[in-house]
């Protein structure tokens, strides 16, 4: 069990024990449920429902896998990646070369959820979206600008389970919405998938510190920073005490579509 703390995304996050414990199955990781199956089967009604699309998405904190691009590739022409860690950009660009294989597994789910009406194959909707990816950028939501996007402005921002991880107080929390609210304009949309009541998740033999921010104070926040939510989905883990909690401590996730409206 992890027992030791970290901030260093550069030297303390262990991309392969992270992709090989959270992302390498549609069952991702056994203590936290059946999240990783919400996360994917929300995304695809997001974009299915056929609001959401246009010409570019930014992906804001990505992480090393490209689990949050699968359902929206057939609807934007370009897609940004981004992370604020070197070691997760270097993993998203080794997938994009075809030197990481990961991902098959979520994305044949999301194919056989999608009745192979776009894409039959794994290889064909890797294909698409690596053709796609035009940038994989440094990012910190806690800064302006958070991103160097030179003259693009996105149409769709995504960005999962980031923003809660780059912040401990909700003032700060507030900060990094309007942050990224800035790089958008009115009829923009954006898609979260995030947790509420987290204080920590871990990786390898480190536990990373988390915002602990409920639903109300967090709809709140997206509310006076001009943001309209359309959908929002719950999900509630098993059971578990602290003890038990060894890879994370959430007590609900959600996924959010809102809309910039000022």
């Amino acid at each position: 069990m992890a027992t030791l703390t970290s901030t260093d995304y550069s030297n303390d996050f262990d991309v392969n024990w992270y992709i090989d414990s959270y992302y390498s199955a549609v069952s991702g990781c056994h203590e936290e449920g059946d999240f990783l199956t919400f996360v994917l089967m929300a995304l695809h009604d997001i974009f299915k429902a056929g609001n959401v699309h246009g010409k570019t998405l930014l992906d804001i904190g990505t992480g090393p896998t490209i689990h949050t691009v699968i359902s929206a590739c057939p609807y934007v022409q370009n897609i940004i990646l981004s992370d604020y860690s070197q070691v997760n950009r270097d993993a998203l660009g080794d997938w994009k070369d075809d030197k990481l294989q990961t991902g098959s597994a979520l994305c044949q789910f999301v194919l056989d959820i999608e009745g192979g009406k776009i894409h039959k194959t794994v290889p064909e909707r890797f294909e698409e979206i690596r053709q796609k990816i035009r940038e994989i950028l440094p990012v910190d939501v806690n800064k302006w600008p958070p991103i160097q996007l030179g003259n693009d402005c996105p149409d769709i921002i995504v960005s999962s389970l980031c923003f809660e991880a780059a912040c401990l107080e909700v003032p700060d929390y507030k900060k990094i919405v309007q942050n990224v609210g800035r790089l958008m304009t009115p009829g923009c949309h954006l898609v979260v998938i995030g947790v509420l009541d987290q204080t920590f998740y871990r990786v390898g033999n480190f536990r990373f510190s988390c915002l602990k921010i409920s639903e109300s104070d967090l709809k709140a926040v997206y509310a006076t920073n001009g943001f309209d939510i359309k959908s929002w989905k719950e999900y509630i883990p098993p059971p578990r005490n602290a003890e038990e909690a060894e890879f994370s401590d959430f007590q609900k996730a959600f996924a959010m579509h809102a809309v910039k409206v000022k």
